[in-house]
């Protein structure tokens, strides 16, 4: 999984063009996603959006990035219960960072914030620890699945002409 920059980036300038680290972030998202290099996704340089669709933009990325540590965190998991020594302290880490994640998303994301406290529930049932990691696997793949489709979502619904 390809990395985003985790530093706050400005979403636009004072005309509302998307600032170039966030088109560059996402870009390289995308291209990570379909396995082409970044150089070949275009047509999101001059991608103007509005006042709401910047707002969702941000609080896109900001959910991305805590999506990115929560995998590492699953999968770090994932490797403690294969090697038969499961460790409670990365569960709890995980199940403390899930309702953050929705908490962030509930304003402008409703469903995708359900998703997620599904996956946080699902980690809480009592089950053998190879089901529980599963079960969070899964969760995490399709959070991943349903960010990417949020961000096509928000560009086509929130594009404004250069007029």
């Amino acid at each position: 999984m390809s990395r985003i920059p985790a530093t706050p980036l400005a979403p636009s300038d004072s005309r509302g063009r998307v600032s170039d680290q966030l088109i560059a972030a996402l870009k390289q998202r995308v291209a990570s996603n379909y396995g082409l290099p970044p150089s070949s996704v275009s047509g999101m340089a001059g991608l103007l959006l509005d006042g709401a669709g910047q707002v969702k933009m941000e609080t896109l990325l900001t959910c991305v990035n805590l999506h990115q540590r929560l995998h590492g965190l699953v999968e770090t998991y994932a490797l403690s219960v294969r090697s038969a020594k499961p460790e409670p302290s990365i569960l709890n880490n995980i199940k403390r960072n899930l309702p953050i994640l929705a908490s962030k998303l509930k304003d402008q994301f409703g469903l995708l914030s359900d998703l997620v406290t599904s996956v946080y529930v699902s980690s809480s049932r009592g089950s053998s620890e190879q089901m529980r990691v599963r079960a969070m696997r899964e969760g995490v793949a399709s959070i991943k699945m349903q960010f990417d489709i949020a961000v096509t979502q928000t560009i086509a619904k929130h594009k404004k002409s250069d007029h």
